[in-house]
Order: structure tokens, then C-alpha cells, then sequence
């Protein structure tokens, strides 16, 4: 058994490395491809749409300049394009289609029988849904011409809903949670309704040379003739398929290359000696690491207030239990707070933890001005972060003007609402931290030449971090024009920032941690975490895929999409589950283990990176179910548990490894730190019992009986009302343990010990 333990493990590790390699040559490649099919294959923008007479209804340059005052005004956060942004509210690609289909049988029924289509035969009635269909789905554009003609019947329903939405976004309604003036302009109204009209038009009329539309058929629409095409089916059964060979293959590999025999086999049990708490010397910039930890608790508090405040809005629209609040705190203005205060919570905690350990790594003196440039960080975020709430708030609520609301205000992009300069700003903060860990780190990699050791790729997954964010400001200073371009790029950040560079880091600090408390051989965790990097750049990379079936983006991606989405959580769930095999050994043989509390964050935050990224992710990414399901509460089910679940634990697991060490040990305690976790764990769990499973099924099948747009409106949520208000249990729940956090972190930061002398 000795020799299966350590056996080929060198060969192992160089097959990985070659693998990675190839791995990355290959997904660039995919990357440069796709991109470029994406460019190509995007619903064109037509310079006129024009009468089949060829008279002006309005043109490119209009739809153009909706895009700009939809996101100007923030409005991706009350509804969504093509299923992308708020989950509340109404899919206004959906919707158009909907109302489209209802006023175009109306045109026509009148005009073949003088009578509305509610009067007519149910023969005649037949006929007309077949004739609005076969209408809706040719396809008038002229690539030559680039002209674009509407028929009468989409004309009149075009002025139907223009109206329509003039008076609602002026006079708003309570009901949907929407104040007066939400946009303020009569003409930026009527730009935005050509906006939602030229999406409508791309997800409802055939893709020249393709029998569906440019969205894949998407959104479900019996009326428009919108349903499944056959090559859905085929790619989620597919896909389940290679999941499950992939998944078991995975398994087999781990277990018999990376940690074969470990359940026999201890890390170092008779050797195993616990940090020397009472001697360990903290330096200045150690020390300094801490007040990130107390920024970041003090966010998540900010968010858990704006998240509530959300959730609420789902339930009472108009108000929170009777206080007027709309006006002053809209929907949208407080979901992009609750989002960004997300990840300012995260980041905050992520480079307070990054300073502290490339420093306790890295050893030696301390470098000139690091102390100075991690003051500069921390007051760059605070600073940053402040100015980027206020601009949010006032760009949506319209007081910037002449293209000012780009860059100080609200982007109007989910997850990417923060003005351009305030993305700049968090770019170079990033770089900066990359910075302080490298100096931080050198006199580590001066003594070490490993290039594939953990703390080198941690090193490695702070710069991804930071170079992935650029696209995010793709282009610099002006917006896309074609919203399935936008989109494309936005998901670059979304995706493949939080859930491959995001998840890149997680797990070598993860593994970091089971390295420094002697829990896992170096070479098992390296290897696992090459073979976990491999799998987050399918996943992250090519996974993105799943993202862009139905935003207009070329067939390609569905097939991707629907192979490599969420294997990355199986080798970490398999390197944890041997760490804590380990720790209990180590407690059961009477060690003392002074890292238990972060531990227990960790292991949380393992199983919630199973559950919520693997399992919630795997509900809903399939091409099949996303096609019901997009963008509705299945969605936030995954969305919350994922996010919160994975990194925001995994913050407060490395707050507290970073305070077990330079807290005086006699004055530490754990009873807070665990009854808040557990707080966090039993009121995610109410969220998924209470609210995200009960509603999200019940609007997957509103969606398949009904149509996508009826389980996006108000009156599915009028149904089923009950469901919204159950959030509430585990809102209180989780809103008690951050509070007791947030006493316990600064209570433990007032008791730093003092810096060592260097």
C-alpha cells in the first residue's frame, strides 16, 4: 500500500501540466473562434425599418439609441433582454412578442372578418394564429439594402405598445413596482420601445438560411411559433451523457492517480504540530490586512439590507409594509446596490486574506512603502465603492446627462453597473494587489523555482483576476451597438470572471489552507488543483456556453455549453473530503487544531460550491431546461447559493484564518463565528426549501403551459404570492448571523496583538 500511495506521482503531475497546457491552447483557440462566429451570426441592426410601401417607421440609429437610454435608465434591473438581468419583472423581449401576437390576430381578424379576434369563429381563429405566425417568422430584411420592412399587422402593434409604454414608464404602477418619470423623456420612451421591438423582431423572425430564429426559438412562444427546436433535445441528452462519463471518469482518475489509498494512509500524524500561536510575530502589514476584513463584514451587512429590501419589493411592489419607498429606493437602484455590494463584500475579503498570506509565505523583511500601498488600496476601495453607490443611484435616476451617466453614473449592465471610471478604478486596485503580493511573495520564489506550486498559482489566479475584468470595459469609452455583442462581452466578467477566475482562486486558497495546516501532501493537493484549474477553464471558458443560447449568439454555443459547465466541483469536493478525514483523525488522536472555525467556513463553502454551482447549476444549464427556465427563480436559487455559498463563505473563512493568527490567543473564541455560520447555512436552506424551489417550479411550469412571458409577469406572481413572502424566515435567519458576525470580527479586530519590530 506504501508504494500505491506515492507511486508515478511525478509522472502523474507531468501529465497534468501537459494536459493544462494543451487545455488553454485549445480553449483560446475556441475563444477566437466563437468570438468571431458571434460577430457574424448577431442580429443585424438594420439603417431603416421602413412600411412595405417604403416609408420610414424609424431606423438602426433609433434602436441604437434605445440600447443606450435602456441602460442609461437602469432597466435592465426591472426586467431583462432576452432573459439576461432582473428576475423580477418582465422579459421585455417576452413581453413585446406577447403583445405583439395579441394586437397583429387582432389587426388581422378585423381585417378579414370586421371583427376583433375575440368575436370571430374558433375555425376563423385557426386560421388567423397560423396567419400571424407565418408572417412573424419571414424574414424582411434586406442584407443589401440593410432595409427591414414591417408589415401592417407589426406596425399596428408596434404603435399599440409604444403607447403602451409611454404611459407606464411616465405614470408608472404601483402594482409592478414602477414610480412616476421613470424615464422622464417622451422621445427616449418611444427610442427604447424601438429597442425592444428590433429584439423582438430577432427573436421571433427565422435566421436567414436556418429554420429558427436567431435566438434558437427563444423565448417559448406557442403564438409566435417560438418552441424547442429538435437539436435542444439532442444536445442535453447529449451533454447529461458526457457529464456523467466525464463525472465518473473524474472520480476514477482522482482516486487512483492523484490520492490513491489516503483513507490508509494519515498526512503526517505522529509529526503533525499545530502553529505556535503564542510566539507567531505579525508585521506591519499583516496587521494592516485587517481592516479589509472589517470593510468587507460591514458590505455584506449594506447588502443583506439592500437584499432584503428586494426581496420585499417581490412580494409588496410598492412599498415596504406600507412605507412608501419607491421613489426614493426604486427596484432597480437597490438590486444593482445589492449585486455590487456582493462583490465589493468578496473582494474585500479576498485581498485582505491575499496580503496576509503571500506575506506569511513569503517571509523576510518588509518591503519599502507595502504598508503605504495597502493603506492606499484599502481607501482606493472605500472611496471607489462609495462614489460608485452614489453614481449608480444618480445616473438611473436620470441626472447625468450628455453620455456622463456612462462614466460616473449606471452602465445599466447586470453585475457590470458601475460607471466606467468607477471600472477603472477597481482595475488598477486589482493590479495594485497584484503588486503587493508579488513583493510580498519574491523572496519565496527567489528560494523556490517551482513554477507550478501553490503559491505560485496563487500568485497566477490573482493576476487572472485582474486581467479578466478588462473585458468588462470592452469598448473603453463608448457602448456596443448590437445588444447580442453587449451581452457576449458581458458574460465574459460574469462568467468567466467570477466562476473560472473567481473559482481559479478559491481553490488554490482552499488548498493553500489544507497545505499550511498539514492536512494534504503537497503533491496530492497540486496535482488536484491542476486537475481542478483544467476543469474551471472548460467549465468557465467553454462553459459559458450556456449563457449564450438564446441572446443571439451563433448555434455553436449550445453544444458547448451543454458538455463543460459545472464538472470543476468535483476534485475539490474529493481534496476537502480528505481534509476532513485527516482533521478527524488528527482530533481523535488528541492534537489540538487552532484553524477549526475557518475550517468549518471552508467545508461549508465546499459543500455549498457542490450543491448550489454543481447541482443548482446543473438544473438549469442544460439547453433544454434553459429554455423554459432562463433567467427565472430557478435561476436565483443557483445564483445565491452559488455566490454566497462558494466565495462569500470562503471570505469569511479567510477572515478568520487571518484573525486566528494575530489575535491574541487568550482571547479568542469560536461560539460566535459557528452560530453565525450556522445562520447562514440554515437560512440558505430555508431561501431553497421556502422560496427558490417551490416558486422556481412553479414557474417552470407556468412557462411550459402558458408561455414565457406569463411566467415572468405580474400575474404568475400574483398566484403565487405566498412563496414570495416565505423568503422572509430565511431572510431574518441569515440577517441575525451577519449581524452576530459583524460583532464578533470587530470585536476580535480590537484585539489585534501588536506588530513585530522588523
Amino acid at each position: 500500500m506504501e508504494k500505491s500511495i506515492y507511486y508515478d506521482e511525478k509522472a502523474v503531475n507531468k501529465f497534468l501540466k501537459i494536459t493544462l497546457s494543451l487545455t488553454v491552447i485549445i480553449l483560446v483557440a475556441i475563444l477566437v473562434y466563437g468570438t468571431f462566429k458571434v460577430y457574424y451570426g448577431a442580429p443585424p441592426i438594420p439603417a431603416k425599418i421602413v412600411t412595405q410601401k417604403g416609408k420610414a417607421v424609424f431606423n438602426g440609429k433609433d434602436i441604437v439609441a434605445g440600447k443606450a437610454r435602456f441602460q442609461e435608465f437602469d432597466l435592465m434591473d426591472y426586467g431583462s433582454i432576452y432573459g439576461n438581468g432582473a428576475y423580477f419583472g418582465p422579459d421585455f423581449t417576452a413581453q413585446y412578442i406577447h403583445r405583439e401576437v395579441k394586437y397583429y390576430r387582432d389587426f388581422e381578424a378585423r381585417k378579414l372578418y370586421k371583427k376583433p379576434y375575440a368575436q370571430i369563429s374558433p375555425r376563423d381563429k385557426d386560421y388567423i394564429k397560423s396567419l400571424v405566425i407565418s408572417k412573424i417568422k419571414k424574414n424582411r430584411f434586406s442584407p443589401a439594402s440593410k432595409l427591414l420592412k414591417y408589415t401592417p399587422g407589426e406596425i399596428y402593434a408596434f404603435n399599440k405598445i409604444q403607447k403602451r409604454l409611454e404611459n407606464l414608464y411616465t405614470n408608472g404602477d404601483r402594482n409592478l413596482g414602477i414610480g412616476k418619470d421613470l424615464v422622464p423623456s417622451k422621445r427616449d420612451i418611444e427610442k427604447i420601445a424601438e429597442f425592444y421591438s428590433w429584439a423582438a423582431w430577432s427573436a421571433s423572425t427565422l435566421r436567414p438560411g436556418a429554420g429558427h430564429t436567431y435566438t434558437n426559438n427563444w423565448p417559448y412562444s406557442i403564438g409566435a411559433g417560438n418552441t424547442p427546436p429538435t437539436y435542444l433535445y439532442t444536445w442535453t441528452f447529449a451533454g447529461y451523457t458526457v457529464f456523467i462519463a466525464l463525472a465518473g471518469l473524474i472520480i476514477w482518475f482522482f482516486l487512483n492517480y492523484i490520492a490513491p489509498g489516503w483513507e490508509e494512509a494519515p498526512a503526517l500524524l505522529d509529526n503533525w504540530k499545530p502553529m505556535d500561536l503564542n510566539n507567531f510575530k505579525i508585521t506591519h502589514s499583516m496587521k494592516k490586512s485587517a481592516k479589509f476584513f472589517f470593510l468587507g463584514v460591514f458590505l455584506l451587512g449594506l447588502q443583506i439590507i439592500a437584499g432584503m429590501l428586494l426581496a420585499h419589493y417581490y412580494a409588496e411592489r410598492a412599498s415596504f409594509f406600507g412605507i412608501n419607498t419607491l421613489t426614493a429606493l426604486p427596484f432597480n437602484i437597490v438590486k444593482s446596490w445589492h449585486i455590487q455590494l456582493a462583490i465589493l463584500f468578496i473582494a474585500s475579503t479576498w485581498l485582505g486574506a491575499g496580503i496576509f498570506v503571500s506575506k506569511y509565505i513569503g517571509g523576510g523583511r518588509e518591503a519599502k512603502w507595502q504598508s503605504f500601498l495597502i493603506d492606499f488600496l484599502w481607501w482606493a476601495l472605500l472611496i471607489d465603492g462609495v462614489a460608485a453607490l452614489v453614481g449608480m443611484y444618480l445616473g438611473a435616476k436620470g441626472y447625468f446627462h450628455n453620455g456622463l451617466w456612462f462614466f460616473i453614473g449606471n452602465q445599466g449592465l447586470e453585475y457590470l453597473q458601475l460607471g466606467r471610471l468607477n471600472q477603472l478604478v477597481v482595475f488598477v486596485g486589482l493590479l495594485l494587489w497584484v503588486v503587493i503580493l508579488y513583493r510580498a511573495l519574491k523572496p519565496h520564489f527567489i528560494k523556490n523555482a517551482d513554477k507550478w506550486s501553490v503559491e505560485r498559482l496563487l500568485l497566477i489566479s490573482a493576476v487572472t483576476i485582474g486581467i479578466m475584468y478588462i473585458f468588462g470595459m470592452f469598448p473603453l469609452a463608448w457602448i456596443l451597438k448590437n445588444w447580442t455583442i453587449t451581452d457576449f462581452w458581458r458574460w465574459w466578467v460574469v462568467h468567466l470572471w467570477v466562476e473560472g477566475t473567481f473559482e481559479f482562486f478559491a481553490v488554490v486558497v482552499i488548498g493553500y489552507f489544507f497545505l499550511s495546516q498539514g492536512l494534504v501532501k503537497r503533491t496530492t493537493i497540486e496535482n488536484t488543483l491542476l486537475l481542478e484549474i483544467i476543469l474551471i477553464f472548460l467549465g468557465g471558458i467553454v462553459g459559458t456556453g450556456h449563457h449564450f443560447y438564446f441572446i443571439g449568439d451563433a448555434s455553436i454555443w449550445i453544444a458547448l455549453g451543454s458538455m463543460f459547465s459545472f464538472l470543476e466541483v468535483i476534485p475539490l469536493l474529493l481534496l476537502t473530503m480528505q481534509a476532513v478525514f485527516e482533521k478527524n483523525i488528527l482530533i481523535k488522536a488528541g492534537k489540538d487544531f487552532p484553524q477549526d472555525l475557518s475550517f468549518k467556513y471552508l467545508e461549508a463553502s465546499t459543500f455549498w460550491n457542490f450543491i448550489g454551482a454543481g447541482v443548482f447549476g446543473s438544473l438549469i444549464n442544460s439547453p433544454l431546461a434553459n429554455y423554459y427556465e432562463h433567467g427565472q427563480y430557478l435561476t436565483i436559487n443557483h445564483g445565491h447559493t452559488a455566490l454566497f455559498g462558494v466565495f462569500g463563505l470562503l471570505g469569511i473563512a479567510l477572515s478568520y484564518y487571518v484573525l486566528r493568527m494575530i489575535v491574541e490567543p487568550s482571547k479568542w473564541s469560536e461560539g460566535a463565528g459557528r452560530a453565525a455560520l450556522w445562520c447562514f447555512n440554515v437560512g440558505m436552506i430555508l431561501w431553497v426549501i421556502l422560496n427558490f424551489l417551490p416558486e422556481g417550479f412553479l414557474q417552470f411550469a407556468a412557462s411550459i403551459k402558458h408561455g414565457y412571458w406569463y411566467s415572468r409577469s405580474i400575474y404568475f406572481y400574483e398566484k403565487t404570492n405566498i412563496w414570495l413572502w416565505l423568503r422572509m424566515p430565511g431572510d431574518i435567519v441569515f440577517s441575525i448571523g451577519v449581524l452576530v458576525l459583524f460583532i464578533d470580527i470587530t470585536k476580535k479586530l480590537l484585539q489585534v496583538k501588536k506588530s513585530a519590530e522588523e
